[in-house]
C-alpha cells in the first residue's frame, strides 16, 4: 500500500533539481491526491453505512463529553473518563480485526488468523501492515488503561493521550483504512495518507472551535440578560 505516485515524483524531482518542475508535480499530482484521500476520510461513512455500527458510539461519546465539558467548565476529563476512552481504544480495535475477517469466528480464531497471516508476511504484505495498525491500537489502549489506572502519567499528559477526541480520531482513522481495505479499496498508508488525516483532524478541530465560539457568546448574551433583569 505504499503510494508509488509519492516516490516516483520524488525520484524525478531529485536528480533535476528544477524547482519549476517539483512545483508543477507539487500542484498537479500530490495536491490532488491529499484531496482525494482527505474526500475518502470524509465519505467512507456514506459510502460504507456498516461504518456507522461503530461510529455511531463514538459520535454519542463524543457528543456527550462535549455538552458536559461545556455545562461543567470547572472539571476536567477525570480518571475514570480517561480509562474508559482506554477501554473504548481495545474494544473498537477487536471489532476492527473482526470486520478483517469479515466478522467470523471467535476471538481466539481471529486471533491465531492473525498469528498465521503475521507469519506468512510476504504473502499478503498490506493486510499484515492493517493487522498491525489495528493491534497497535488495541496495545495504547490496554497501556494507557493500566496508566489511567495506576496514575502513572501527570494528569495533563494521561488525559491528552486518552481525551475523547484523540480516541476518536485514531479510531476514525482505521475504521476508514480498514473498511476500505475489507471492500477492495484500500487507502495508502504513507505522508500523503497523514497529511490528509491531519487536514481532516483540523477541520473537525475548527468546526468544534466554531460551535464552542457560539454556545460562548450564547451563554454571554444570556448572562448579560440576567443580569439586566
Amino acid at each position: 500500500m505504499v503510494n508509488e505516485t509519492f516516490v516516483n515524483v520524488t525520484a524525478s524531482v531529485a536528480p533535476s533539481a528544477d524547482i519549476g518542475t517539483a512545483t508543477h508535480l507539487f500542484i498537479t499530482v500530490i495536491i490532488p491526491e491529499i484531496a482525494k484521500r482527505f474526500f475518502a476520510f470524509l465519505s467512507t461513512p456514506f459510502i460504507y453505512p456498516e461504518t456507522w455500527w461503530l461510529l455511531t458510539h463514538l459520535l454519542l461519546t463524543f457528543i456527550l463529553f462535549e455538552f458536559y465539558f461545556d455545562r461543567h467548565e470547572d472539571e476536567d476529563l477525570g480518571w475514570g473518563a480517561a480509562l474508559a476512552n482506554s477501554i473504548v481504544m481495545v474494544f473498537v480495535s477487536m471489532e476492527l480485526l473482526r470486520a478483517v475477517y469479515h466478522h467470523e469466528g471467535t476471538p481466539f480464531s481471529v486471533l491465531w488468523n492473525v498469528v498465521q497471516d503475521a507469519l506468512t508476511f510476504s504473502a499478503h504484505p498490506d493486510k499484515v501492515v492493517i493487522l498491525a495498525l489495528i493491534l497497535l491500537l488495541g496495545i495504547l489502549g490496554i497501556v494507557t488503561a493500566v496508566i489511567n489506572y495506576f496514575h502513572f502519567l501527570p494528569r495533563k499528559v494521561a488525559f491528552i493521550i486518552s481525551g475523547h477526541k484523540t480516541v476518536n480520531l485514531l479510531a476514525y482513522f482505521l475504521i476508514v483504512i480498514v473498511w476500505r481495505y475489507t471492500h477492495g479499496k484500500p487507502l495508502p498508508l504513507d505522508g500523503i495518507t497523514l497529511v490528509a488525516l491531519f487536514l481532516f483532524g483540523m477541520m473537525m478541530w475548527g468546526i468544534l472551535l466554531l460551535v464552542n465560539f457560539k454556545r460562548a457568546k450564547r451563554k454571554a448574551r444570556q448572562t448579560d440578560i440576567t443580569l439586566f433583569k
